[in-house]
């Protein structure tokens, strides 16, 4: 699975405060699957600007899952690439400007960014039949100055470790009959329906409204975007014993991918881990 790097040229603004990341991804196949439908992106190098780390699980069959995910993170990158000059600015090519009050700008090119890809992937899927079903989850996020910003769809997830505490970032966008949470499916399969696995958010499947949020960073937080590939086979205190025991982000996501192969490795697996420096 590729790795898409992008930002690699960018400069922390003079005199502005925050941090700059180490980061380092890793995917695998796992033990079961004959395709890798994960995707992912990271700073390839010790970021001092707005750093910007994805990850894309993708479905809709052998090959439109990774179909879907590979596209969702190549047009997310390249849409925030069009929103950044030195700053976050907003494009005239966008159209109309958000209005900031509510939410920082941050928070709504991320938007934009990831319902670009929403709108691609949808589009793609209606003109080619063999990929009618593709969709992808997708767990984003970028840092500037000393807030990370996330935007989240799906069951992938976005972890914090600090100062011994591991915490999830995101919620699961899975159906819960308990709940009724049916925002992304039939009113018959919701009626028949108990797997847990189901989906009610997805990029470019269905209607979508991404989960945004911020988060204050500390130094020496580091942060875990990963596929449920890795969640559903070890648990979060493992999670957390591996980044606090952990030297670099490399050896952190290389241990969690090995952790999860030693369980089953019954899915796709990937794990971007960023330390705050």
């Amino acid at each position: 699975m590729p790795i898409f790097r992008l930002f690699r040229k960018n400069k922390k603004k003079e005199n502005t405060p925050g941090y700059g990341v180490h980061s380092a991804g890793l995917s695998h196949r796992g033990k079961v699957r004959e395709t890798n439908q994960d995707a992912f992106m990271f700073p390839d190098k010790a970021s001092c600007g707005p750093a910007v780390m994805a990850v894309a699980d993708g479905m809709g069959g052998h090959q439109g899952g990774e179909v879907a995910a590979k596209l969702c993170i190549k047009i997310f990158g390249e849409t925030l690439k069009d929103g950044y000059d030195g700053a976050w600015r907003w494009p005239d090519a966008w159209g109309k400007p958000p209005k900031t009050g509510e939410r920082d700008l941050e928070s709504f090119i991320l938007e934009h960014a990831l319902m670009t890809a929403h709108l691609a992937i949808s589009k793609l899927a209606r003109e080619d039949n063999t990929l009618h079903d593709m969709g992808t989850t997708f767990t984003g996020a970028l840092i500037e100055g000393e807030t990370l910003y996330s935007i989240h769809a799906g069951d992938s997830r976005l972890y914090r470790y600090r100062n011994g505490f591991l915490n999830q970032l995101t919620r699961d966008h899975r159906y819960d009959p308990a709940v009724g949470d049916t925002l992304m499916i039939p009113a018959a399969l919701a009626e028949r329906t108990t797997a847990p696995n189901v989906l009610t958010q997805s990029v470019g499947n269905g209607p979508l409204k991404p989960d945004l949020d911020s988060h204050k960073l500390q130094w020496g937080d580091i942060l875990l975007f990963c596929s449920d590939g890795l969640t559903d086979m070890i648990s979060d205190e493992h999670i957390r014993r591996i980044l606090g025991a952990g030297t670099s982000a490399q050896q952190r996501a290389q241990a969690l991918i090995d952790a999860a192969l030693l369980q089953g490795g019954r899915d796709n697996v990937t794990a971007v881990v960023a330390t705050c420096l």
